[in-house]
């Protein structure tokens, strides 16, 4: 195999990712100090391992500054994002419909003032009902996929951990009130909740949209479920037929509500 020079000649000139960094066209956001949370660099809250910079105007817009409201490219507004998502076919991704959220928000009864969290927000349709009917309380939200937490963020909502099932939430400050339509696949519903309610406050609510295979399933999970069901006083009820029809399934579902005492 030829040599690199003899097909493109001598090199006249190079300029190395390190100089840009030295000369501020690029930052290095291996560097410590870029942190979403304290102690935690930018790269490992994103899970990415390897070396990346960003170009000195991209960082100034979306890192060092993100409040500006200078306007996004017309492809990356809120508008924009959320037609590429619907058009997406995003593995687990059913909306929450609006008749379901106005049913599990009366079950929820928030208050102004109240920390909120919505685990497997989506786009994040429970987050923006609870926003719109109560101003004065305080929402969070977890997503794991990449797409929906770009959407979550444009929307100006605090996104605290990517897979629910590893957020710890600090005990001093514990949720309020829970509202949450969590995946079906492989009975994870029946984890989410559990772990949920670990983040709940005392006199906390948790409302939770639930496959209702635990009803009639002899596996051991399912067992377990409906014992720890009992022991936290659970109730549930059926949510209409088709209440997921629109997002594209017409699987059967309930709505589960806990008050922790």
């Amino acid at each position: 195999m030829p040599a690199q020079d003899e097909i493109f000649g001598n090199v006249i000139y190079s300029y190395t990712r390190k100089q840009a960094i030295e000369d501020g066209f690029l930052v290095d956001l291996t560097d410590p100090s870029f942190t979403f949370r304290p102690g935690l660099n930018i790269l490992k809250e994103a899970g990415i391992k390897f070396p990346v910079a960003m170009t000195t105007t991209a960082f100034a817009r979306t890192v060092q500054d993100p409040d500006n409201d200078e306007p996004l490219p017309p492809c990356q507004d809120l508008s924009g994002r959320l037609a590429e998502i619907e058009l997406s076919n995003i593995p687990g991704y059913f909306p929450t419909q609006a008749p379901v959220i106005e049913i599990m928000l009366r079950r929820a009864r928030i208050e102004s003032g109240m920390k909120v969290l919505e685990p497997e927000a989506g786009s994040g349709y429970i987050a923006d009902a609870i926003r719109a009917a109560h101003p004065g309380a305080w929402v969070d939200t977890v997503e794991i996929n990449s797409r929906l937490r770009d959407l979550l963020v444009l929307k100006n909502y605090r996104v605290m951990a990517f897979d629910f099932l590893e957020f710890e939430n600090d005990q001093e400050s514990p949720y309020d009130r829970i509202v949450m339509n969590p995946p079906f696949e492989r009975q994870q519903d029946l984890d989410h909740i559990r772990h949920a309610y670990k983040l709940l406050a005392p006199g906390g609510i948790l409302v939770s949209v639930l496959s209702p295979s635990f009803e009639f399933r002899s596996d051991r999970k399912s067992t377990e479920f409906r014992a720890w069901m009992h022991e936290v006083n659970a109730k549930w009820e059926n949510l209409p037929d088709g209440a997921f029809k629109a997002s594209g399934t017409g699987v059967s579902t309930r709505l589960l509500v806990i008050e922790r005492n």
